[in-house]
């Protein structure tokens, strides 16, 4: 990092460039500021120059330097992903990772499941604020043979700040659309324990999220001058986290309250306030995990659990269990781990009536790693057992190996399986579905601030979601296995590198192929995008961040162009001692018009002012 902010800040391009240069002697402070492992590429703690996944991992440094607010924000600038919002803050978000739809992605909170059975869309992300957060990690490609069903595309974990670091802090935000952030954490922790807790409120009036489409007279008025009510949001979250210590191990909990309230436009227009359009969200989280060391064996049981509400459309409730147990074994080779768990995936209600349906699944699972001399070796192997589909044996196995001392090549073979969930087997006009099944594999070569990623996934029956007459107030949309193999590839090229020590410069590119079995594209997915940030660090404490990124050609599902767009964004952080910081924020820089779905409006220039602390 540049001069004045070595050892405190590393960015996400950072971490590519280091993991690229983890085989060169000079690491210097960025490999210190690696002492934080990945958990999420094999549920084992590994640092990141021991693993052979294509990965990124975005810190809460890096959150601040860049002054993301929500989830949504971060994601578009990740290597192979493409994000699209329908309106503004709180609005419904698709996340393609390597071009695979949203519900192809495992997202956890701390590990916790957050795909929601019973929606459209698999998580909710655009309900998640970036307060608190200790980091995020990315893992790409499938990743069934760790993690099973949800995880054909990758893995986003999503870590909270961890109390037994016994730190706390607060943040105040506020901005157009009378966007309003509060954030407070406050933590313990000693010899026989720890506990935190921490509250995070987000609320904007926003902007009326359904705009115009091409050809309508309103289309090209940007969200601030649209003669049409606005939709508000609000979300809330709440975390308590406690542990004591039990042995050579531990016994900890967490709790998590996800709230919010949405408002949404339909289809074709505006909409008017109704039980159609206003969605409140009441989400719980929790997990029990006692861990404990004998010996070279690593013992963790956990029980996780998730419960999914939201009022739309009458309200629909479901949840997700989770028991698993593990153990992992070291030796001087490398690592073994092995575990069993079961799962169950449940609908409770269904727009307002009663309704109990739910399929269970048993597991077992296998991680390793292996270094012999240079080499890098590591594997997973999974079975699923479900009882309402076919068995299911997948796996993942992937090595990393220096070609010269700057110079290093990375790949990974996997496959994959993605089971309905319990909502899409009875929607609508639904009849049969079947499991969609996968392969993939990815090639990476690294060399000093360069980093580029080959990726292809080949998916058999995509289940996919089409809706006839686009009107959500009739039941005639439904899920179906698309026939034949669609197929994923593309690449993504990376660069990040300290110029004139005190400048910070990163830039990626991602080129995508997604199309059907017939040959045909895919909606929604960008042909190219490129994300740049520069940063200048003035002096000890103050910097500037100017990020952004360029979508290329890209349609909607009714034909629409809603691609060829440039987005950039301007954060000044100033530092005023004692960890308190001052920040401003300008999103849309340059106030440029774009809509990432049709019809929906995206966000015109806004200004945000804050405060943070941390201590």
């Amino acid at each position: 990092m540049a001069k004045g902010f070595r050892g405190k800040y590393f960015s996400l391009a950072a971490i590519t460039a280091t993991v690229s240069m983890v085989l060169l002697q000079a690491q210097g402070a960025q490999v210190e500021a690696l002492e934080k492992v990945i958990v999420s590429a094999s549920k084992m703690e590994r640092p990141p120059e021991g693993l052979s996944d294509d990965f990124e991992v975005i810190d809460s440094e890096e959150i601040a330097q860049r002054g993301w607010e929500r989830l949504d924000e971060a994601l578009r600038f990740i290597g192979g992903g493409d994000l699209i919002q329908a309106g503004g803050p709180g609005q419904p978000v698709s996340f393609y990772l390597e071009g695979l739809p949203s519900d192809k992605t495992l997202i956890l909170i701390d590990g916790i499941r957050y795909n929601d059975p019973t929606n459209l869309n698999g998580a909710a992300l655009e309900l998640l604020d970036l307060d608190g957060i200790d980091r995020i990690e990315i893992i790409r490609g499938p990743q069934s043979g760790v993690w099973g069903a949800d995880a054909m595309a990758g893995v986003v974990n999503i870590i909270t700040q961890d109390p037994k670091e016994g730190k706390g802090g607060w943040k105040v935000s506020g901005g157009k659309y009378e966007t309003r952030s509060i954030h407070f954490a406050l933590s313990n922790s000693g010899a026989k324990g720890y506990f935190g807790v921490s509250f995070d409120h987000l609320s904007s009036g926003g902007w009326s999220a359904y705009g115009a489409k091409p050809g309508e007279p309103l289309y090209g008025v940007k969200a601030s001058s649209l003669p049409l009510e606005p939709d508000p949001f609000t979300s809330r979250r709440f975390i308590v986290k406690g542990g004591q210590p039990l042995g050579d191990g531990w016994f900890q909990g967490e709790f998590i309250k996800l709230q919010g309230r949405i408002h949404y436009d339909n289809f074709n227009g505006d909409a008017p306030d109704s039980p159609f359009t206003i969605n409140e969200v009441d989400d719980t989280l929790w997990q029990l995990k006692a861990s404990q060391t004998l010996g070279n064996h690593r013992l963790v049981l956990h029980y996780n659990h998730s419960n999914f509400q939201r009022s739309q459309f009458g309200g629909y409730e479901g949840s997700v269990d989770e028991v698993e147990w593990r153990d992992r074994l070291g030796r001087s080779w490398g690592g073994l781990q092995f575990g069993a768990g079961w799962q169950r995936f449940s609908q409770k209600m269904v727009a307002g009536a009663a309704k109990r349906d739910e399929y269970q699944n048993h597991y077992l699972f296998a991680t390793s790693f292996a270094t012999l001399g240079d080499l890098i070796l590591q594997g997973s192997l999974r079975f699923d057992n479900y009882d309402r589909f076919d068995d299911r044996l997948t796996y993942k196995v992937g090595f990393k190996y220096p070609l010269t001392s700057e110079l290093f090549m990375a790949a990974n073979v996997a496959t994959a399986y993605k089971a309905p969930s319990i909502f899409q087997l009875g929607y609508n006009a639904t009849t049969n579905l079947d499991p969609e099944k996968g392969f993939g594999y990815n090639v990476i070569f690294g060399y000093g601030p360069f980093r580029g990623v080959y990726f292809k996934n080949r998916v058999k029956d995509l289940i996919t979601w089409t809706d006839p007459d686009q009107d959500y107030t009739t039941l005639n949309d439904y899920y179906y296995n698309a026939p034949g193999t669609s197929t994923f590839q593309g690449y993504t090229l990376s660069f990040a590198q300290d110029l004139l020590d005190q400048f910070y410069l990163s830039l990626g590119y991602t080129h995508l192929s997604a199309k059907d079995a017939q040959g045909r594209r895919l909606p929604r997915r960008a042909r190219e995008r490129i994300t740049y940030s520069l940063r200048w660090y003035v002096g000890e404490r103050d910097s500037l961040d100017l990020s952004g990124f360029y979508v290329g050609r890209r349609f909607d599902v009714d034909g629409s162009k809603i691609g060829s767009y440039n987005v950039t964004d301007l954060t000044i952080n100033h530092g005023f001692g004692r960890g308190i910081w001052a920040f401003v924020r300008v999103s849309n820089l340059f106030d440029r018009f774009y809509q990432e779905v049709a019809g929906y409006t995206s966000g015109d220039r806004r200004f945000y002012l804050g405060v943070r602390a941390s201590y």
